[in-house]
């Protein structure tokens, strides 16, 4: 006689014996573990990822007020100061609307020139300079990263800009007239660069420079899941004039270059591993690495000062909050500005490092800091949309 036995009880183990043979059941179960393992697996990822984000990317309990001297904020400057390039003489360059796209802001960027000569209790003077040769700039124009090479023999200033337009950035190299303009002369996309989105340029002569890439991916969303998981994507690439070669790769979110005065090492910020990496130039301008600073800040813009060798950097000590400032420009960011000094044994290698804090503000003076311009006694702090502060250095 058939007898229909309801699906409900063949979850039972005891019916599975009577009514499947031994393989089956065997396969059944290899299955259901097989299916548990996963699960467990995938859960203890996703719950080791949130505590490594909430530790990386959360914020501090407090961000304390800490300044080198008097700061004054530049009037007229209120669309941000991402990145600050400094001329031998004291004068600066910085690039302002980063934020245009995100924002709507009225206008799009523009670079600006600052001379640290003056004064605090002066009237503080920018020059917005006028860019010429290049029309679509004239519709749009969202500078960013920025570097000087200022040529010995001629005098001529060059200009570095990385320049976004939608779902694209480029590498743009301008000569400053010495007054209020900056002529166009060329530019190198990241489609012929090979990389992704753009974010640093250091330049090593009139044609010929590094840059960095800050994310793989160019689609917004992926860019914040490539963030998120902190994978080691991105890269330094070098353009010798011609063409492009991967000078370093595996970081977690290249981002501001700077090289020493002698030229012989690059600095590279790497903001998602909270860290500082250094590499020596070999003879073919690819990049030997040589030793990680970590940095328990989320740096951004780097500057090396010729005259005592350690790299300063605008940084970002709460990235939470950051991003919160990023998408609502009214939500305060703490700023922070660091020094780092290396330490070298006999053989002249990196032996440590320390970092001193030298400016630190919880956002209401200057909130989300990036960049950083130093000469003589002036400190220089931009931001990625607020504002740009003049410090007088007083107490370091």
């Amino acid at each position: 006689r058939t007898v229909t036995v309801p699906n409900r009880f063949l979850r039972s183990c005891k019916l599975h014996r009577i009514f499947l043979g031994y393989n089956e059941l065997k396969e059944i179960m290899a299955i259901r573990y097989l299916v548990h393992v996963i699960v467990a697996v995938a859960l203890s990822a996703l719950l080791y990822q949130t505590v490594r984000l909430f530790f990386h990317y959360g914020s501090r309990t407090v961000a304390y007020s800490h300044y080198p001297g008097p700061c004054v904020q530049v009037p007229g400057i209120n669309n941000g100061s991402e990145d600050i390039a400094m001329m031998t003489d004291g004068r600066a360059f910085f690039s302002t609307g980063f934020g245009y796209a995100a924002h709507a802001l009225d206008e799009s960027g523009a670079i600006y020139l600052i001379d640290l000569n003056q004064e605090l209790d002066d009237d503080i003077t920018v020059t917005k300079l006028k860019v010429i040769g290049n029309e679509r700039y004239d519709r749009l124009f969202i500078p960013h990263g920025l570097a000087v090479w200022e040529d010995g023999l001629s005098g001529t200033i060059y200009l570095f800009s990385i320049v976004h337009r939608f779902g694209l950035s480029e590498v743009a190299i301008f000569i400053y007239d010495g007054g209020d303009t900056l002529v166009f002369q060329t530019s190198v996309n990241a489609d012929i660069l090979g990389v992704g989105v753009l974010n640093d340029v250091q330049p090593v002569g009139p044609t010929t420079f590094y840059a960095s890439e800050f994310t793989r991916i160019r689609n917004v969303g992926f860019m914040i899941i490539e963030m998120m998981l902190m994978l080691p994507l991105t890269r330094v690439v070098y353009w010798d004039g011609q063409s492009a070669h991967i000078a370093a790769d595996k970081i977690k979110g290249a981002n501001g270059l700077t090289m020493s005065g002698d030229g012989k090492r690059l600095y590279v910020a790497a903001p998602v591993g909270k860290s500082l990496l250094v590499y020596d130039r070999k003879s073919d301008n690819s990049l030997s690495f040589v030793y990680s600073a970590f940095v328990d800040s989320t740096i951004d813009n780097l500057f090396f000062d010729v005259d005592s060798g350690n790299v300063w950097a605008g940084s970002h000590p709460q990235p939470y909050d950051f991003s919160k400032h990023f998408i609502d420009y009214n939500q305060l960011s703490p700023s922070h500005v660091l020094r780092m000094r290396f330490f070298y044994n006999d053989a002249g290698d990196i032996s440590g490092h320390e970092i001193d804090e030298v400016f630190s503000d919880p956002g209401r003076l200057i909130s989300g800091s990036s960049s950083v311009g130093l000469f003589k006694n002036k400190l220089l702090i931009g931001s990625v949309l607020h504002k740009l502060l003049l410090c007088d250095i007083v107490y370091i």
